[in-house]
């Protein structure tokens, strides 16, 4: 209902606050209720959830914004009010604390989560990738652009579309895989599956070969993000998980936010930007995972 542009800024603020407790509850509660591996065969399917989420709201919010720019904030609010609802009738209600909440209590439980290694490394890894995903949403638009010229929403929103259900097929597969394998063992595949796909967008001379690196890229970050989520909440599911998840969350947004910044800094070039910074970072999250969660030099995919 907003009349001037700095109540919507500050409505837009606290719609950012409420918004970010959905994502920490629901990690702290699939990994406080659920064994590591369940814990992340229900996140890969949490992902596939956000992918079908996104899938109708690219396909809907173009179209309600056609009849007002208020309209997607009225579906927000009624959204809202059902998730609202369905978190009182099916969430358990916590025990009754007399605890005196301060900053003290609040914040220092997150240092004992960062000294962690297993959090530390998964937890970067994700952020890092979080934010080559939030560049890559900026980029693309503009890539179809220059590609094609193509200026049509809905036409957008449909190459959109194709490439988060790449995403889901992704997630569909590290929720298969994660019942055979470790989950820091996946976690590396898809690091190495996107490390190809920045250098494969880096070398793209063609629309097919390009369209294949997205593929690429988005079908790894359907594998990393929701089990490099449930590798960092892991060391914690007895007893700290909400510490955890918040501080996740705290570092994804944090850290995502500022490399997407960083990478639409620099030119376009068909996406070739994009591609050295996927190479670039993907390198850095195998190093990372190496100290992390491989310090015995364990070899991922040849010892069981």
């Amino acid at each position: 209902m907003a009349d001037h542009v700095t109540i919507l800024f500050i409505c837009r603020f606290f719609q950012g606050m409420g918004s970010a407790a959905g994502p920490v509850l629901a990690r702290a509660i699939a990994s406080s209720n659920s064994p590591t591996t369940k814990s992340a065969q229900m996140q890969s399917y949490g992902a596939m959830g956000v992918g079908i989420a996104s899938i109708l709201a690219i396909l809907t919010s173009g179209k309600l914004t056609l009849i007002s720019w208020r309209s997607n904030f009225w579906l927000a609010a009624c959204l809202g009010i059902i998730l609202l609802l369905w978190a009182r009738f099916t969430l358990k209600a916590p025990d009754k604390r007399n605890e005196t909440l301060s900053l003290k209590k609040i914040f220092h439980p997150m240092k004992e989560v960062f000294s962690h290694p297993q959090f530390l490394g998964s937890a970067i890894c994700h952020s890092m990738t979080y934010g080559l995903m939030y560049g890559y949403i900026t980029l693309f638009p503009f890539l179809l652009i220059e590609l094609f010229h193509e200026k049509n929403p809905t036409q957008v929103g449909i190459y959109s579309a194709y490439m988060i259900a790449c995403y889901m097929m992704g997630a569909f597969l590290a929720s298969r895989l994660v019942l055979w394998r470790k989950a820091n063992q996946i976690i590396v595949l898809g690091v190495i599956i996107q490390t190809i796909s920045g250098a494969c967008l880096i070398l793209s001379n063609s629309t097919a070969s390009l369209f294949s690196a997205l593929f690429l890229f988005n079908f790894s970050i359907g594998i990393i993000l929701p089990l490099t989520s449930a590798s960092a909440m892991a060391p914690f599911a007895g007893k700290g998980v909400g510490t955890a998840s918040s501080s996740l969350g705290l570092t994804y947004r944090l850290v995502g936010s500022t490399l997407s910044i960083l990478i639409c800094q620099f030119s376009l070039i068909r996406g070739g930007n994009l591609g050295l910074a996927i190479l670039l970072i993907s390198l850095l999250s195998l190093t990372l995972l190496r100290w992390t969660l491989f310090p015995k030099k364990e070899i991922p995919f040849l010892r069981r």
